[in-house]
Parts: structure tokens; sequence; C-alpha cells
């Protein structure tokens, strides 16, 4: 992989580190941490040797079930031309849910549907309870048991726009913390430099 990837999976592992530091109080051991820090090593290294789009969000979503974790993970492709999202990947324990969500690989959803539209235009969207929202989406994970929501844009550059989305969610309102939207945001970062140099090879 190239060095650039490489420094900014180092980066994004001591960003990673902080966050944790942030996040749990000083009474935990860091012996009880550390496999997480540990996973998220994986995870930007794992990312970094992929060349292939496909591959790095199988990456992506599998490690978030197993390390974040969240009751729901996937990535969509953005087709600009025909204004769909397109689900590319499930993690392996969303699977049965995307089925009962209609949300194979594969499967398209309207971006026309408003729910999506901050999200299409760069902005991180958290939504701490999904249950009294009327936009399409978000109604169809509520039915599903689903309570809270993150969707964060997958983009290299502001004026080349969003050609993907990250999609995660939980059973528990409220559940995602200021520190645990930050931390999507900096790792959708790294994903979408390690969507760019996959496309230059």
């Amino acid at each position: 992989c190239s060095s650039t990837l490489t420094s900014s999976a180092a980066q994004m592992c001591a960003r990673f580190d902080e966050h944790r530091k942030q996040v749990y109080p000083a009474t935990v051991r860091f012996g009880d941490i550390a496999p997480g820090m540990k996973g998220y090593a994986r995870i930007t290294h794992a990312i970094a040797e992929r060349q292939d789009l496909p591959s790095i969000f199988q990456v992506v979503v599998r490690s978030l079930e197993e390390h974040l974790p969240v009751d729901f993970a996937g990535m969509l492709d953005y087709q600009h031309h025909s204004r769909h999202l397109a689900v590319s990947r499930v993690g392996p324990r969303s699977e049965a849910l995307a089925g009962s969500l209609g949300m194979r690989e594969s499967a398209t959803l309207d971006a026309d549907d408003d729910g999506w539209a901050r999200c299409l235009a760069g902005q991180l969207v958290y939504e701490p309870d999904i249950t009294d929202i009327v936009f399409p989406f978000p109604r169809r994970l509520a039915t599903a048991g689903l309570r809270s929501l993150v969707i964060v844009p997958l983009m290299v550059e502001q004026r080349s726009g969003v050609f993907g989305v990250l999609v995660v969610a939980r059973r528990t309102a409220g559940a995602f913390s200021s520190g645990d939207c930050e931390f999507l945001r900096q790792l959708c970062d790294h994903v979408s430099l390690a969507a760019n140099q996959a496309q230059l090879h």
C-alpha cells in the first residue's frame, strides 16, 4: 500500500487512542480497553491493504460490528446519474436485519428521499431517536426495532461530491455519543482516502 495511506492509518490509530482516553474514565484499566484499540489498529491497516472499494467497505462494516459495536452497519454507493443509493456491503451480523429491511446487497434506495438530503450535501447526520421521523428511510429502520441512527458521507473533496454513505444504527435511543460521531466521521475520512487510492490503481 502507499506510504500516504499507511501514514493515514497510523494517524487514525492515534486519534482513536485519544478518543478512548476521553470516553473511558481513569479508573478503567488499560488492559480493559487495549483490545478495542488493537481492534481499531487492525481496521485501519486492513483498509490500507485493500485495493478495491467493495473489499474496503466489507472491512469497515465487519469491523464496526465487532469493535464499536453497532446493531446495523451498511455501506452504500451513491449513483449521481440516477439519484439512487445502492447497498454495496452490510455487516455479517446485519444480514438478517438487512433482509427484513429490503437492504440486501445490490438493493437500491431513492436518494431523493429528504431523509438523505443533509448527508448527500456532505454533513454527518445523527438522529438520536428515529421513531417519530416521517422520512421513509428512518421509518424503515424504526419498523425493524432500530432507534438511533448515524449516516456519514464519503467524499474525497467537497467539490467532487459524495460518492458513498456509511449507515450505522443501534436498537437503543440516544446510543451514540458526540465522541462516537466524531470517531465515525474520522473513520469515513480515512475510508474516503483509501477509496481514492484504490481508484488510482
